[in-house]
């Protein structure tokens, strides 16, 4: 008997090439990618918080219209067999939802392309349909995951987390099983239940239908 409910899946690198942000800067701000390299490369040296990459890195989406970020995110291509994925989870009955702490506007438009039930993000601030600031960044999916699930009355134990990073690592310790593809940090590979490469997405679902048999 399945005794799993529901399967969180990260955004950057599991679904899509990273990162997303990069990809909708790169169409609509291209003269602020340079800026956006170097707050990254400021946070792999230390010399950045991952709250301050993050704050200041959603903050170069002020000023767009949420329609042409969706327009943006709309062309971003998916990783192969991401589709297939969701679809095929949710056929199976359990509630498959997006995992990220990524702005919400850059994964309203993915519901549109990938059948999730729902979202867990960084929720952004927005007047007249355009981007003004960040109303409530998500700086832990744990804790984004925990509030979500006590809503549902489902507990961490029931659930399944799909990720490729760092910052899936608190995700993986707490969930009932996780794994994570193509595994971008050590850590991602240590406490993840099971870690696989692959080119297809369409591979995990041998991994979880083996699970819930």
């Amino acid at each position: 008997m399945n005794r799993f409910k529901l399967v969180s899946i990260d955004l950057d690198g599991t679904l899509v090439p990273p990162t997303i942000l990069k990809h909708v800067l790169k169409i609509l701000r291209p003269n602020k990618l340079s800026t956006y390299e170097k707050l990254n490369n400021d946070f792999y040296s230390g010399q950045l918080s991952y709250e301050k990459l993050l704050l200041l890195a959603f903050g170069l989406l002020k000023g767009l219209s949420v329609k042409e970020v969706e327009e943006a995110v709309l062309k971003i291509p998916l990783h192969n067999g991401a589709q297939e994925l969701v679809k095929a989870l949710t056929n199976l009955g359990f509630r498959v939802i997006l995992l990220t702490d990524n702005p919400d506007i850059l994964c309203k438009p993915l519901m549109k392309r990938l059948p999730f039930s729902d979202y867990i993000a960084t929720e952004m601030l927005v007047k007249n349909n355009v981007v003004v600031g960040i109303k409530r960044l998500l700086l832990s999916k744990l804790e984004g995951l925990k509030e979500y699930t006590e809503r549902l009355g489902i507990s961490l134990g029931e659930c399944i987390h799909i990720g490729d990073w760092l910052n899936d690592t608190p995700v993986f310790k707490a969930v009932g099983f996780s794994i994570a593809v193509n595994p971008k940090h050590p850590q991602a590979v240590e406490t993840a239940s099971i870690s696989i490469k692959t080119n297809d997405l369409r591979d995990l679902l041998d991994i979880i239908e083996v699970l819930i048999k």
